[in-house]
């Protein structure tokens, strides 16, 4: 018997053009989790969980999660979020092109 392959979605995220980071915020992200495909980004995320549970599935790895939780998910690493489709959740994100950002905060001087 054949295995079928999982599917793996890749989600774009065009960063704005004068600062490295991408936030989505607000209303549109409380929703319930666990509808979505594996996947993986263009950029590190950084997720905050507001309220809501479930696990944070990355490959064979699960880790549970909740309200406090800090997800930091290196760009290009397959992942997906499950709250078992029950309550309505709140995640908010970061998107942050981590070598550019770098390459900005080397010139970047604090003066007195």
């Amino acid at each position: 018997m054949k295995q079928e392959k999982e599917k793996i979605e890749f989600r774009y995220y065009e960063l704005p053009k004068d600062l490295p980071i991408l936030a989505l915020l607000g209303e549109e992200w409380e929703l319930p989790y666990g509808t979505d495909l594996v996947h993986f980004h263009n950029h590190l995320e950084i997720g905050y969980c507001y309220y809501g549970e479930g696990v944070m599935c990355y490959g064979e790895m699960r880790t549970a999660y909740d309200k406090g939780t800090l997800t930091v998910i290196p760009k290009n690493y397959p992942h997906r979020t499950d709250g078992g489709q029950k309550d309505i959740q709140k995640w908010e994100y970061l998107f942050i092109d981590a070598e550019e950002l770098l390459r900005r905060m080397r010139s970047f001087r604090i003066r007195p």
